[in-house]
């Protein structure tokens, strides 16, 4: 793995040719590109069909409605890899958050509604560890009510030991599923927990004393899909 010295204000990430650009705490550095031995597990072929359906319904949409989201992708920015400010077309928003609510097994929106949210409802966790194969998750002013129009879903990374030293394991991370919808609350010692943990444990193995994982925790708008707001730990085990 080589390193890179870019000079001041340079930064590079993503792919050109067979080189990967990226950075992790000790700086820039590139990779060689490799493919993976499957390229068509089940859960791409998921995404990419998902992606394709959203595709297709942008087309088949009305002048109106494409006027709606092209309104909406006005007033809506977000943040890319390097902390800039981006806008996205009222087709990129439309295909990517639409693809992002058919994977959560939610409904296409064929319009975005009339404005951007105010702002990200708060992710009100304040821990998470592991007991046995059972995730334990502390909240903040429980019970913690999802906000309306939001849903809070959730991915988790296959275990590493609980060492310092690892930094986001966030390329392996895998859609674990919704864990609460609008109105629903979130309590201390939540059974929402026990059908999070239930989830992970298919998708991977329980996770043992001295180990980890990352839960990766998205607030998404659901009328539009766009990601709201995302929250990160690392979970430890016991």
């Amino acid at each position: 793995m080589a390193k890179l010295l870019l000079p001041a204000g340079w930064q590079l990430s993503g792919k050109d040719a067979g080189t990967v650009f990226s950075r992790n705490r000790f700086g820039a550095y590139t990779r060689k590109k490799t493919i993976p031995v499957n390229t068509n597990t089940t859960k791409q072929i998921a995404v990419r069909e998902n992606f394709r359906l959203a595709s297709t319904a942008w087309k088949s949409l009305t002048s109106l409605q494409r006027q709606a989201w092209n309104e909406f992708a006005n007033n809506y920015t977000y943040t890319n890899v390097f902390g800039e400010s981006k806008k996205l077309t009222g087709a990129q928003l439309f295909t990517s958050g639409n693809a992002r609510l058919l994977y959560m097994g939610l409904a296409l929106q064929d319009t975005p509604g009339t404005t951007v949210p105010v702002s990200s409802p708060a992710i009100n966790v304040s821990e998470i560890l592991w007991d046995g194969d059972v995730l334990a998750v502390s909240v903040n002013n429980s019970p913690w009510t999802i906000p309306v129009d939001f849903t809070l879903i959730a991915y988790g990374s296959a275990t590493v030991p609980a060492s310092q030293g690892y930094s986001s394991n966030k390329n392996k991370m895998r859609f674990l599923g919704i864990i609460a919808a609008a109105g629903d609350t979130v309590a201390q010692d939540d059974d929402i927990a026990d059908q999070w943990s239930s989830v992970y444990n298919i998708n991977y193995h329980p996770v043992g004393a001295n180990q980890a994982t990352w839960i990766t925790l998205q607030m998404i708008h659901t009328p539009t899909g766009v990601v709201s707001n995302t929250l990160t730990y690392f979970a430890t085990g016991n």
